[in-house]
């Protein structure tokens, strides 16, 4: 039988009150269950106070509108855009920034002319593209992409 476990500590819920294996498993019966998974399975079998995912959610209907609407601010602040003469693509408006005063955006701008917040933009892509990998390297068609973007990884760290 498979161990299941979390990759990371995951933030949207409360992972405290729940056991990775049992996530697993129960995920795995819902999939079964219903030929799939989708969020609004998991949530409607972990309505049930006796389910093992039950724990998992808030459902304090208050609190968790309150989570939404944050979650959506945060998708909000994620698609503004603008247009600037330097790039033919439009960029972010803003950009996520993790320090010692915890998450938070920022304008792009601001961000590239700050030489430590440009810095901390450059180690989260590299961390971002580092998940990227290992979410994807097992897909042989990109091989070829991952070994260029390591040696580049290298090149940069090098430099």
């Amino acid at each position: 039988m498979e161990e299941y476990k979390f990759k990371t500590i995951p933030k949207n819920f409360y992972h405290d009150k729940v056991d990775p294996n049992e996530v697993g498993v129960a995920l795995r019966k819902i999939e079964e269950k219903y030929g799939g998974l989708k969020p609004k399975y998991v949530v409607h079998e972990a309505r049930n106070k006796e389910h093992a995912l039950h724990n998992a959610f808030e459902w304090n209907d208050g609190k968790a509108a309150e989570k939404w609407r944050e979650e959506q601010a945060r998708s909000m602040i994620r698609v503004i855009v603008v247009e600037r003469e330097y790039s033919e693509e439009p960029i972010r408006a803003f950009v996520s920034i993790q320090d010692n005063e915890g998450h938070r955006y920022m304008n792009f701008e601001d961000c590239m002319v700050d030489t430590a917040l440009a810095e901390k933009q450059l180690q989260q892509a590299k961390k971002e593209l580092q998940r990227t990998m290992e979410k994807w390297e097992h897909l042989k068609q990109l091989a070829a992409v991952w070994d260029v973007i390591r040696k580049n990884m290298q090149v940069a760290k090098a430099s």
